[in-house]
């Protein structure tokens, strides 16, 4: 695990750096947020069949993690998704290939092992796996949006996202006065 989450927080840094690099953001290029996540998705990538799994197996996983990341990050951004901790690409990317791994690297039932039981079963018990988790993820939390979208539960005020929630919420010096002010 530690060998699948090192290699994917160096990659996830560098290709960061180099496909979703803004000058606008205060973050300049290196920052510590990509090191957190890359680590974590190469740990939850690696986590599937971690005890299945040889160490150049590791390596492959949490650099190919990396790049779901990044490419996860990449998608967010284009769709003008909001996820300020890139929690998303994480656990959503990073799961997936996660499942995808474990049915390619496993020793003992992987799909590149040509000695392994259930070679191919094992990859298709991958595959309807994720599609079971995202129908089943995608059933629950779809109308559950839908239904604070419709009731205004899911935009703040805008005095509040002018002011920044920060001030709003967490400073004392603020009253309702200003906030009615900003409106």
């Amino acid at each position: 695990m530690i060998i699948s989450s090192s290699f994917s927080a160096f990659v996830s840094v560098v290709l960061k750096s180099l496909f979703v690099f803004d000058t606008s953001k205060r973050s300049s290029k290196y920052d510590c947020l990509t090191l957190c996540n890359g680590a974590l998705v190469g740990m939850i990538a690696v986590a599937g069949g971690v005890d299945n799994i040889e160490n150049w197996g590791s390596v492959l996983i949490g650099t190919i993690a990396a790049f779901w990341y990044v490419g996860g990050v990449l998608f967010m951004e284009f769709y003008r998704i909001d996820d300020v901790l890139e929690v998303a690409p994480v656990h959503l990317a990073g799961g997936i290939w996660g499942l995808f791994a474990s049915g390619f690297f496993d020793n003992s039932s992987g799909a590149l092992f040509a000695t392994a039981n259930m070679q191919g079963i094992y990859m298709g018990y991958q595959i309807v796996g994720a599609t079971v988790i995202v129908a089943f993820t995608s059933l629950i939390s779809f109308p559950a949006f839908l239904i604070m979208s419709k009731t205004g539960m899911l935009r703040a005020d805008k005095a509040i996202e002018e002011i920044g929630f920060d001030v709003a919420e967490l400073s004392p010096g603020v009253s309702e006065e200003f906030i009615d002010a900003v409106r």
